[in-house]
C-alpha cells in the first residue's frame, strides 16, 4: 500500500510537470468504483490508474495504463465522477440567460437588458419594453444563437406604468420612447420627431402632412394588443408629387391611385401596384427578370379598382418552356394556366397540377436494363417521388371580351360538391361550368371559408 501511494504521488507530480495550470480537482477524481482518474481538459489526455487490493498477505499491485489521446478512444459516460462539470443547460422562459446564452423555448433568442439581466424572448427593440414591470431601457444585445422553431409568447399585457408614462398618437413619442395605444410602436420620421403608429414603411406616407420620407426606426417595444383599424385621408400633395400606376415611381416613391404602393423590381426600376410577389412577373412587358418587391413608401388610402384584364408579356412565348421541355431554368411556361413544377433538383415540367407523392417511372425500363451501378441523373431519381415545388408563376389565361365573372353557390355536403370537383379534374381544358369564365368564385354555407376543392385554371380553388 505504501508503494502504491508513493507511485500515485509520482504520477500526480508528473502530470503537474506537464501542465501545472490544471487544478488538482480537475485532474484527479475518485469515483465510487475505486478508480483514480486524471482528466486534463486542456491537453485532451486521460490517464487511468487502477488501484486494486489483493486479500491476505499479497501486497497491493498497481496497474498503469498507457496514456492515449481522448480523440482516438471511445468514451463512456462516468455519472459518478466527482468534479466533472455537467453539460450546459439552456435557460427557460423568465430565467436569466446571461451565462447560458441559449434558450429552451422554440424560436427564442437571449437578449440583454442591462449588465445584470438577460432573458429569452421572441424579439427585442432597444429602449423601453411596455411589457416589462419596470420602465428601464433594454440594450437588446443578442447572446448566442436563436433556438430553432417558431416562438410563441402568449398574450402579454401592458405594464401599469405605460398608461402614465407613454405617449399617444397626437404627440411626438421621441422623449417618452413608448406608446399608450394597443398595437402601436414609436417610429422615427426624421431626426427630432417620432410618432406612435401601428406600422411604418420607410419612405413617403401619402397620409402625412408633407412628403418628407420616414426613416421608420423603431424606438422601444410595441405595446401589446391589436391596433384599431384606421385609414387616413390622402394628403393634398399626393396629386402633384406621386406617380400613376403605369409610371415609374422610383423617384417619387408614392402613388396617386387608391390602394396602390410603390414596389421595386430592382435598383433601376419601381412601379405602382396593388400587390407584389417576389420573383418573375409574366405580365411585365419589360423582361422576365425577378422583382424583389421592396416597398418604397406607404400605401395610398382607398379601395382598389376591379381587376384589370390579364395580358401575357410578349417574351413569354419566346423565353418560357413548352410542356415537353425542362422548365427548371426558365421557371415559366408557354401554355396558359400551366405551372412549372420541380420533379427533382435541376429538372422541372410544365403541368396543370402536381400531386405530391407521385413517383417518376418515366425512364424505369431503360434504367432497369442498365447496370445497377448507373449513377446518371436520369436514373438517379428513378422511382422517387416528385418534390412538386412551384418554380416561378403560373401562366395566366388572357381574358376575353367582354370579360365574364361567374359564381357558384353550393352545399359542400351534397351531390353539388362532386359536380364541382369533376369540373376541376379537367385540368386546363375547362370547356364548361364557371371555371371557363375569366374570373370566378365558389360559395358554400356549410363549410369554413378557404376549403380546398381542387386545382383550377389559376391554381387551388377554395370556397
Amino acid at each position: 500500500p505504501r508503494r502504491a501511494s508513493k507511485f500515485v504521488k509520482e504520477v500526480s507530480r508528473a502530470v503537474d510537470d506537464v501542465d501545472p495550470l490544471v487544478p488538482e480537482q480537475e485532474r484527479l477524481v475518485v469515483p465510487t468504483s475505486g478508480e483514480v482518474r486524471d482528466v486534463t481538459g486542456s491537453l485532451g489526455w486521460r490517464r487511468t490508474v487502477v488501484v486494486g487490493s489483493l486479500s491476505g498477505l499479497i501486497a497491493g499491485a498497481l496497474l498503469l495504463f498507457v496514456a492515449h489521446p481522448l480523440s482516438n478512444t471511445a468514451q463512456k459516460p462516468v455519472p459518478d465522477v466527482v468534479g466533472v462539470k455537467a453539460e450546459k443547460q439552456c435557460s427557460k422562459a423568465g430565467e436569466n440567460c446571461k451565462h447560458t446564452k441559449c434558450c429552451q423555448a422554440s424560436g427564442a433568442q437571449c437578449f440583454v437588458k442591462d449588465k445584470n439581466w438577460a432573458t429569452c424572448r421572441g424579439e427585442c427593440s432597444p429602449g423601453l419594453d411596455p411589457t416589462d414591470p419596470e420602465p428601464q431601457k433594454w440594450s437588446c444585445l443578442s447572446l448566442g444563437q436563436r433556438s430553432p422553431g417558431t416562438f410563441y409568447g402568449g398574450n402579454p399585457k401592458p405594464a401599469k406604468w405605460v398608461a402614465q408614462k407613454c405617449a399617444n398618437t397626437s404627440v411626438s413619442c421621441l422623449d417618452a420612447g413608448c406608446c399608450k395605444d394597443a398595437g402601436h410602436a414609436c417610429f422615427v420620421k426624421q431626426k427630432g420627431y417620432a410618432q406612435c403608429r401601428p406600422e411604418c414603411v420607410p419612405g413617403p406616407d401619402p397620409t402625412d402632412l408633407d412628403d418628407h420620407p420616414w426613416l421608420c426606426q423603431q424606438v422601444g417595444g410595441r405595446t401589446p394588443g391589436s391596433a384599431a383599424h384606421w385609414q387616413g385621408k390622402t394628403a393634398d400633395w399626393v396629386e402633384d408629387k406621386c406617380s400613376l400606376f403605369n409610371e415609374s415611381c422610383k423617384e417619387s416613391r408614392c402613388c396617386k391611385d387608391p390602394a396602390h404602393a410603390c414596389f421595386a423590381k430592382n435598383k433601376e426600376y419601381a412601379r405602382c401596384r396593388t400587390h407584389c410577389s417576389p420573383g418573375m412577373d409574366i405580365t411585365d412587358s419589360g423582361d422576365w427578370k425577378n422583382w424583389n418587391c421592396t416597398q418604397l413608401g406607404g400605401r395610398t388610402p382607398g379601395t382598389m379598382d376591379p381587376p384589370h384584364a390579364q395580358y401575357l408579356a410578349p417574351w413569354v412565348k419566346e423565353h418560357c418552356s413548352d410542356m415537353s421541355e425542362n422548365c427548371a431554368k426558365t421557371k415559366c411556361c408557354k401554355d396558359r394556366t400551366t405551372q412549372c413544377y420541380e420533379k427533382f433538383p435541376g429538372v422541372g415540367q410544365c403541368m396543370y397540377k402536381c400531386l405530391k407523392g407521385q413517383r417518376d417511372w418515366s425512364h424505369h425500363r431503360q434504367c432497369a436494363s442498365e447496370a445497377t451501378s448507373n449513377t446518371s441523373e436520369m436514373c438517379k431519381y428513378d422511382g422517387k417521388t416528385w418534390t412538386c415545388r412551384e418554380l416561378g408563376p403560373r401562366t395566366l389565361r388572357p381574358w376575353g371580351w367582354p370579360s365574364m365573372f361567374c359564381l357558384h353557390v353550393m352545399r359542400l355536403h351534397s351531390y353539388e360538391a362532386a359536380l364541382v370537383k369533376e369540373q376541376l379534374k379537367k385540368d386546363g381544358r375547362f370547356q364548361g361550368g364557371i371555371f371557363n369564365c375569366d374570373q370566378f368564385a365558389v360559395y358554400a354555407h356549410d363549410t369554413a371559408d378557404g376549403t380546398y376543392l381542387g386545382d383550377g385554371p389559376y391554381g387551388p380553388v377554395r370556397t
